[in-house]
């Protein structure tokens, strides 16, 4: 078992799977800075031509004006659509099924016993200490309210 229990399997993934998910990710982290860039550009006019930080941002939030429907549907559709076209990407079938952790695999991760682990699972409210360093010490189980 590895030290995390958290999955993070890209190297599962094909190389080109991997660069199209790097690509898009880009994409839209590239169409969320354009948004800004009017305001952006507005700001540093205002800048110019007052001269003052405080005056040009006084400005820009008076004579703000909201962005315009079209920009806002094109963006929506625009993303509606990418996410929708990556989901009927074909997904990569794994060879064999992930390895399933067992109870005592995560009895032995925390440095429990498997009785208080399951003691945890069975009941319908529990608390879980802690020491300092952030290592679980005890699972209580309280009774169903």
């Amino acid at each position: 078992m590895t030290s995390s229990l958290i999955i993070n399997v890209p190297q599962h993934l094909g190389m080109p799977r991997r660069i199209l998910s790097g690509m898009v990710t880009f994409g839209l982290w590239c169409l969320w800075c354009a948004l800004w860039l009017p305001i952006i550009h507005n700001y540093h006019y205002l800048v110019q031509c007052c001269g003052s930080y405080s005056l040009a941002a006084v400005r820009l939030v008076d004579g703000a004006t909201a962005i315009s429907a079209e920009h806002v549907a094109t963006v929506l559709l625009g993303t509606a659509t990418t996410l929708l076209l990556w989901s009927l990407l074909p997904s990569h079938r794994q060879a064999r099924p992930h390895r399933r952790n067992s109870l005592s695999d995560y009895a032995r991760h925390f440095g429990l016993d498997v009785a208080d682990v399951l003691r945890g699972h069975d009941a319908s409210v529990c608390t879980v200490h802690h020491d300092e360093q952030g290592r679980i010490t005890a699972i209580v189980r309280h009774p169903a309210p």
